[in-house]
Formats: C-alpha cells, structure tokens, sequence
C-alpha cells in the first residue's frame, strides 16, 4: 500500500513537470512577441541640404566694380547684320569700311570710370556668355570697332588711350557671335594692370 502511494505522487509530480516543459515555449513565444521586446526605434529622416540662392547680377545702367574700373553697360543690343558708319558732314563712308557678321553683331556701350588713383589703359577684354553656356570674346576687327565707335558714340567720338583718376571713358565693345545666340551677360575685365573683372546681366 505504501509503495503504491509512492508511486502515485512520482506520477503526480512527473505529470506537473511535463506540464511546466510544455507550456514554457508558448511562454518564450508570447516574451519574444510581446510590443517591449520587438520594439524597434525608427531612424530619424536627414534633413534635405538646402541650394543657395544664386546671387542676382546687376543690369545694364547699373555700375559694377571690377578692380580698378566701375563698369556700367548702358545699351545693348543683338541681331545686327553689319555695323556701318555713320556718313560724316554729308558725306557716305568709302567703299569697303563695313564688313558683314559672320552670325550677328553684338554691341554694348560702356561707361568706364577709373577709381584707382593712377591713370589707367582702357579695358580692352570682353566675354558674351549665351544662355546655353558658351562663352564668346569681343571682335577686334578694327574697321568693326571704329564704325562701332562712330555709329554709337557719334562723329566726334575719339578712342582714349587711358583714363585718368576719377573720370570716365565711354567705350564700344563689339562680338560676332551665331546668329542662334541669345546673349545673357557680359563680363568685362580691368585691363593688363587691373584684376578683376565685371558681369552684367543682358538678358531682357
């Protein structure tokens, strides 16, 4: 009789003991599961780099610095076939002092004022870029730039060779350029004894 009370609660005791290993991975399952112990913390979203604004140029009758020389495009203009001179004291320009564009004429009209304190060479160097990108420079041509010079600035018109301190020089620059062109600024430099150089916005 005693050996079979024994037996019964070993039985007893095994039974509970298989019940606890059973139920122990549902338990483990329901942890793993469980919202604290998957919970996950999200990454939080870069903040998208900002482009700086780009900065406005001047445009034309507005002065612009450039080393030495304030510039200050007074007058643009594209879409010339040729740049002729005027007929002076009645009389028409000789034969053969025009020449044709190879595309279409470019022409800017310039206020030069030295603001160094020595005298300075007029600028000479001068750059068109397109709307696309492409740079073009001034035509050197001097039959162009003379009849430039008299067609713009008038018969009495002379070509200084320098400016002084604080005075100003009224200049032509010239470009011949494709005729599928559309100029949107003009940059001019200081000349062989400035640095610097000035960009004007031509675009209409």
């Amino acid at each position: 009789m005693k050996k079979l009370s024994v037996i019964a609660v070993a039985a007893a005791l095994a039974g509970l003991g298989l019940a606890a290993c059973g139920s122990s991975p549902a338990s483990h399952q329901n942890s793993l599961s469980s919202p604290s112990a998957s919970a996950t913390h999200s990454a939080s979203a870069a903040p998208k780099p900002t482009k700086p604004k780009p900065v406005a140029l001047p445009g034309i009758g507005q002065p612009v610095r450039a080393g030495i020389y304030t510039f200050t495009v007074t007058k643009f203009q594209c879409g010339l076939h040729e740049v002729t001179a005027p007929p002076i004291g009645g009389v028409s320009e000789p034969s053969g002092t025009s020449r044709p564009a190879h595309g279409q004429f470019c022409v800017a009209m310039v206020r030069e004022q030295n603001v160094s304190h020595a005298p300075q060479p007029i600028p000479f160097d001068a750059t068109i870029k397109s709307a696309s990108g492409s740079t073009y420079d001034n035509d050197t041509d001097p039959m162009v730039l003379t009849n430039a010079q008299l067609q713009y600035l008038g018969g009495n018109s002379t070509v200084a060779a320098q400016v002084n301190p604080g005075t100003s020089n009224s200049d032509v620059f010239v470009w011949d350029v494709p005729a599928s062109v559309q100029a949107s600024s003009v940059t001019i430099s200081s000349g062989y004894t400035g640095s610097g150089s000035g960009t004007v916005s031509v675009t209409p």
